[in-house]
This record gives structure tokens, C-alpha cells and sequence, in this order.
């Protein structure tokens, strides 16, 4: 046995960088896959002009795609798409070709689709007179077309090439709906999705399946809408935090100044399958940011990522077989420096290994932290909370 002193701590990430791509102007997305069919992880990294409004001056915004090579990413970028303003991009095989595309939202609210069999050299383009403020995420939301993009209440169906259709989420009682994200919150193998409106004081659960493009909450079978307590601003997250098997709902408080209001709101899925509207959701304290559900140590329970939106750090919350989840930051297994508040991040496996791991925009830095595989004692000069505790060895 192992005695764990409250100047350790326990990492699943390595501390330092395994790689740092710098140089890149306001990295404010990224996207892993494999974009040349050799097997390895490529980036696709969000590019702005600093400084600059409008008009002429986003004309130099783009896409940059940095190949795999030796193990790490260097500049010149392999590729660069002309995109205004990007503010979202996905990865995937979205025409099933066998072939990885790119889809790309910008500000202004078109969703681009750079299809990988074209070798990404033409722009696919949709505009909408709707507000697309975030995404996009690529979904089946009908048997209709070759895939669909949730980007924000605005809903793409692309049927390849240029053929690419529009349709809208729509509020109960306004046009209010400003972020959304699919998940089977019933598990019936039809995609439901979560909007949130613009006060983010609600979640919206809109139940498919969506026969029709235009989707009226009033028209809907089924129709549930959870209050949050605080008003929540980092977006939403969808995991099983207490092993029944459920989806359950993470919403990260939007307070980042008062210590006191820094939370996350997890809503327990109760059985039969639904969420019940006057039941408080239970509160992870003291920390709220952006957020991202993985299994990072690979024992099947879904774990807690959290941006630090008071501080430099992401933290890493473990779900533990039998246990409740944590219920307070100081209950965090790992926080991670990268060096910028509040940084985005995704979590992807980009060694290989078969662990997902941390790839973070941070300071005009694209940093990749490697999952370790198993958690691994460390000291501890970040002065996370590590209480005094046996580690098996």
C-alpha cells in the first residue's frame, strides 16, 4: 500500500505538455481525426484575425489542418480553408464513404461541409437568417439525408454536396432557444435533443423523433423543461454519474466571480425513464466551466471534465464504482495547469493508446496533455486538495 500525504496528489494527465503547437491566432475551436487515412489523429484549429471587426478584416479567417507526423503537430499547416469568423468544428465520416469530413460553423451563422473524398477543396455552404450560435454537432435526428447539424436551434440536414436543408427549434412560447445538443435521454434509440433558452434559467428536453424540420415544443408528444436554480452559462453535458444505467444532465452555473455560486447542477434521471420537474438537482461546489463526459481511466463509468472559469486548471472528477459522485471540488482526483483561464479543451485520444486525452487552446497555444493510462502519484506544488488516503499500488 501506497500512503497518499496532503502535499501529493494523484495524476490520470501528465503535468507537462507532450506537445505544444504555438503560434495560433485566437484558437477558439479544435477538432481531432483523422483527416488523410493514415490512422493517426490530425487537428483542425479554428483561426481568427486579432484585433479586428467585421467586414474585410475576417476575410483572413480560416481553418488551418495540422497532419500527425512523428507523433506531434509543427506549422506550416498541411491545410487551410477559408472560413469567416469559425466558431465550431466537427469531424467525422458525415457521407459514409469511408472518408473523414470537416463541418464547420462561423459567427454569421453558415454551416460549412468540407468533404474528405474531395480532399477538402470545396466549400459546401448554408446560410441561415437564424441565429446558429453554437455547434455544430453532427447527429441522425430522421432517416432523412446523409446527416444532420444541430448549430444551436438551427438544424442543416446535408444531402451531399450542395444539397443542404434548413429547419428550426422553436420555443414554447417564443424564438428563444439559443444552444442545443442530441442525446437518447430514453434510451429508445431515437435522438432527442436539449435546448437551452436565452435566459438560461431552464433546460429544455424536446423528445423525438422530429418527422418535420420546423419543430414547434407546442407540437411535440412529449415536453419537459427543468429549472436551474443559478442561471447556467458553460453549456451542458450528458453522462451516467450514478451507475443505473441512465443519462444524466450537467448544467455549469454561470457565476464565475462569486466563489459562493461557482457549481454544477447534476439531474438525476429517474426511473421510469424521465426527469421530474420539482426535484432540486444535486450540486458539485465550487467550480463551473466548460465541460466534457469520458471515461478517462477506462473502467466503464462516465467521468466529470471541468474548465476552470476563475482559474488557470482542468479539473478532473473520477466516478468511483458504488460511491457518490463528488460533491465538491475539493474532491477533484487532478487539476491540470494549461497555462490560460478558463481554456477550451476537448478530450480525444491522440497517441493512440486507447485513453482519451486532453487537447487544450490556451494563450494562442494548442497543448496536448497524454493520459498517463493509470492514475500515478505525484507531488503536489498546484496545492490541490489531496486528503490524507490509502492508494493501492
Amino acid at each position: 500500500m501506497i500512503w497518499l500525504m496532503p502535499w501529493m496528489a494523484l495524476a490520470q494527465f501528465a503535468e507537462t505538455p507532450a506537445f505544444v503547437l504555438g503560434g495560433v491566432t485566437a484558437p477558439v475551436c479544435v477538432a481531432a481525426g483523422d483527416l488523410n487515412g493514415d490512422g493517426k489523429p490530425d487537428l483542425a484549429i479554428s483561426v481568427r484575425t486579432p484585433g479586428v471587426d467585421w467586414a474585410d478584416a475576417r476575410k483572413n479567417d480560416r481553418v488551418d489542418v495540422f497532419f500527425q507526423k512523428a507523433g506531434t503537430y509543427a506549422p506550416p499547416a498541411d491545410k487551410q480553408l477559408a472560413v469567416e469568423y469559425p466558431t465550431g468544428i466537427q469531424i467525422g465520416d458525415f457521407d459514409g464513404d469511408g472518408a473523414n469530413d470537416l463541418a464547420v460553423l462561423s459567427m454569421d451563422s453558415p454551416l460549412h461541409v468540407f468533404a474528405g473524398s474531395e480532399r477538402f477543396a470545396k466549400d459546401h455552404a448554408q446560410g441561415s437568417p437564424n441565429a446558429a450560435r453554437s455547434g455544430p454537432i453532427a447527429c441522425r435526428l430522421n432517416a432523412q439525408g446523409l446527416y444532420d447539424f444541430l448549430c444551436g436551434p438551427v438544424w442543416f440536414k446535408w444531402f451531399g454536396g450542395d444539397a443542404i436543408a434548413q429547419g428550426y427549434f422553436y420555443g414554447p412560447q417564443v424564438n428563444d432557444n439559443i444552444h442545443s445538443q442530441p442525446v437518447d435521454l430514453n434510451l429508445d434509440n431515437v435522438t432527442d435533443v436539449v435546448l437551452t433558452p436565452k435566459d438560461r434559467k431552464a433546460i429544455r428536453l424536446y423528445y423525438g423523433p422530429f418527422m418535420v424540420l420546423s419543430v414547434i415544443a407546442e407540437d411535440l408528444s412529449q415536453y419537459v423543461e427543468l429549472p436551474t436554480p443559478l442561471t447556467f452559462g458553460y453549456g451542458l453535458a450528458f453522462g451516467d454519474f450514478n451507475d443505473d444505467g441512465r443519462p444524466d444532465i450537467l448544467a455549469a452555473a454561470s457565476a464565475n466571480t462569486v466563489a459562493t455560486e461557482r457549481k454544477i447542477f447534476i439531474f438525476y434521471q429517474n426511473a421510469p425513464l424521465n426527469f421530474t420537474t420539482n426535484v432540486p438537482p444535486r450540486r458539485l461546489e465550487g467550480v463551473t466551466g466548460a465541460m466534457a463526459v469520458s471515461d478517462v481511466n477506462r473502467d466503464g463509468l462516465d467521468d466529470l471534465l471541468v474548465s476552470d472559469a476563475a482559474g488557470d486548471g482542468i479539473y478532473l472528477f473520477l466516478q468511483k464504482k458504488g460511491k457518490p459522485f463528488a460533491a465538491s471540488v475539493k474532491e477533484a482526483d487532478q487539476s491540470v495547469k494549461t497555462g490560460g483561464r478558463n481554456a477550451g479543451f476537448i478530450a480525444g485520444d491522440i497517441n493512440a493508446d486507447g485513453y482519451p486525452d486532453l487537447i487544450v487552446t490556451a494563450d494562442g497555444n494548442i497543448k496536448g496533455f497524454f493520459n498517463l493510462g493509470k492514475m500515478t502519484v505525484i507531488n503536489n506544488p498546484s496545492g490541490v486538495h489531496a486528503d490524507e488516503k490509502q492508494v493501492a499500488e
